[in-house]
């Protein structure tokens, strides 16, 4: 798979807010920006929190990867979120901020 086929440049931002949850919601806003079908971003949000705290998907080196999987026409809706002050992150063990 190549990604560059999934991920339009207006899907990869700098993420502002500081917590988790505002993160994920920035996301997710972003992710469904364009897509004509409706979905309950704050549901969506919440969604991602709980999958979070369930099992997080922190990857390491400051690399998350949240996701949900969701019915939908689109094989996948993608967004990047940069966050250049970093922010804590469930299941982080080697001490590095998310960016």
């Amino acid at each position: 798979m190549r990604l560059d086929q999934y991920i339009a440049r207006s899907r990869i931002v700098d993420i502002k807010s500081p917590d988790l949850r505002g993160a994920l919601r920035e996301l997710v806003t972003v992710a469904l920006d364009r897509v004509s079908e409706e979905f309950d971003a704050d549901r969506m949000t919440e969604q991602l929190v709980r999958r979070e705290n369930t099992m997080t998907t922190y990857l390491g080196n400051g690399v998350a990867m949240p996701h949900l999987r969701i019915k939908t026409k689109r094989r996948y809706i993608f967004a990047v979120g940069r966050l250049p002050a970093g922010t804590h992150f469930e299941g982080m063990v080697d001490g590095r901020e998310v960016r």
